[in-house]
């Protein structure tokens, strides 16, 4: 029998299946991705367009990480992270929305901002690397969003990193990416009005109920590991087999505003959630997808979420990207809104948690 379960973020249903063979669900997984790695070996070309010594290949940099110091307007050879405007942007940065009618529809031109963040020099992934450089990723994710909010013009900045083969990313080199557009996008709106609703009628943060609730149902939750500032989830309404959510564990709305002495924890927390997910399933792809509150100057001008810091938790999701895996249906999710999960995020943590040091319950000491 399935379950259907709600997300009580953005209110939609989750259809999860409870009565799959754990064993039998992570074998099909591995095997999959075994086979999309070994496919996508033989495309991995090196260099690549965002390898040293190509980088008159890309866009001009507007922003490096060179010996640790953000680099402004020059090059330099020896940058550590790159981050260029995007070949095909979404939204241009240069003009104005130029809001108008337009045979009695709204129209406004795409103005924003499309970046591309060249995490590092080499074709390594997050566990591959030194703790340090994720965090200085980190880092630029904070550097480059700080500086996009101080333009009114953009209401909502939008971080996501794709991975591997099967992630629908164009380039193997690793790489985040950075939007940032004039207005909020649907499915944000929806989550944050779900959740300042919350905080309405419970005047409580939803997040941290989450949370709580996760952390306390101890073994039969979705717990994964519980760190000093920080805990990894999958939550029970996951929409995605061995999704896991990265969440600050002190209540906190704006990624733009972590302290930088948490940084060390925050890349340790995420390598060691790609490291944990590897060894279940092997050399996955996965998308990564950082959630925080819109900019503040643009709400602010229209009075928006003015609760916005009590109800908001900024928090990252990292998901598996399976392609060819039974039980999906695709097209029915494509078209009634419905995700399917084929592997009950209980149990999903169940098996996440036996793979961390430190025992079987996920605690940390």
């Amino acid at each position: 029998m399935k379950q259907m379960r709600r997300d009580p973020v953005t209110r939609k249903w989750v259809i999860v299946d409870t009565d799959v063979n754990p064993d039998e669900m992570i074998q099909r997984i591995r095997e999959i991705v075994l086979g999309e790695h070994e496919t996508a070996k033989s495309r991995d070309v090196i260099p690549c367009d965002f390898c040293p010594g190509r980088e008159e290949t890309t866009e001009r940099s507007i922003m490096q990480l060179v010996s640790g110091k953000f680099l402004y307007g020059n090059s330099s050879p020896d940058w550590n992270i790159r981050v260029v405007p995007n070949r095909d942007p979404v939204f241009r940065i240069e003009g104005n929305l130029n809001r108008r009618l337009v045979s009695a529809y709204d129209v406004m031109d795409a103005i924003g901002a499309h970046e591309i963040i060249i995490e590092h020099r080499n074709h390594a992934d997050w566990d591959e690397l030194e703790t340090f450089a994720i965090g200085d990723i980190l880092r630029v994710y904070q550097e480059r969003m700080k500086d996009l909010s101080k333009d009114a013009r953009f209401g909502h900045l939008y971080i996501y990193k794709n991975y591997g083969p099967s992630s629908n990313s164009t380039m193997s080199h690793p790489h985040s990416t950075l939007i940032a557009s004039p207005s909020v996008p649907e499915r944000i709106r929806r989550e944050l009005e779900h959740t300042r609703r919350f905080f309405q009628m419970k005047e409580r943060c939803l997040f941290c109920d989450v949370i709580r609730e996760e952390m306390r149902r101890k073994q039969s939750s979705g717990l994964v590991k519980e760190y000093k500032n920080f805990v990894t989830l999958s939550p029970f309404f996951a929409s995605h087999p061995l999704e896991t959510w990265i969440l600050p564990l002190q209540h906190n709305s704006d990624f733009r505003n972590v302290d930088l002495s948490l940084s060390a924890e925050l890349a340790d927390v995420l390598q060691e959630n790609v490291r944990t997910i590897k060894s279940l399933i092997g050399p996955l792809s996965y998308s990564l997808l950082l959630f925080t509150k819109p900019n503040r100057i643009w709400g602010g001008e229209r009075d928006y979420w003015s609760t916005i810091d009590e109800d908001y938790h900024w928090h990252i999701k990292f998901f598996p990207r399976i392609p060819r895996l039974k039980g999906i249906h695709r097209s029915f999710s494509a078209g009634s809104g419905y995700m399917i999960n084929p592997l009950p995020p209980e149990t999903a943590a169940i098996l996440l948690r036996s793979k961390i040091d430190g025992g079987a319950d996920g605690q940390s000491a």
